[in-house]
């Protein structure tokens, strides 16, 4: 993580020395870090493309990435959940949640 704030902030200084080159394009009070971090956490967190012949923002693509429903799957693996509580610890059995799984287990002859 610090990392990571090191190299953002080496960024920044090097962004804001390509601004201030260009007085006439960017006015002073656009050379500002809290709106680069912002611009820069718009970009990196909504930019389709990365890694292709060419990359762009879409809102309206970016907005079919987010939606009002909650939705939750569960994978059931049979062989660990009939195990005892302690033989996982990373695998969430039905006791851990408010579905009944009696219906799949009947199927399969549980």
């Amino acid at each position: 993580m610090e990392d990571y704030a090191i190299e953002l902030e080496t960024q920044w200084h090097l962004f804001k020395a390509v601004l201030i080159q260009y007085p006439k394009i960017f006015d002073k009070k656009y050379i500002d870090r809290g709106l680069w971090y912002n611009v820069y956490a718009q970009i990196c967190t909504r930019c389709f493309g990365f890694g292709l012949p060419s990359t762009g923002m879409i809102p309206m693509i970016d907005n079919l990435n987010h939606t009002s429903c909650d939705i939750t799957n569960e994978v059931i693996n049979f062989d660990l959940h009939l195990k005892g509580p302690n033989d996982n610890k990373n695998y969430f059995r039905a006791q851990k949640h408010m579905n009944d799984y009696s219906a799949i287990f009947a199927s399969r002859g549980y």
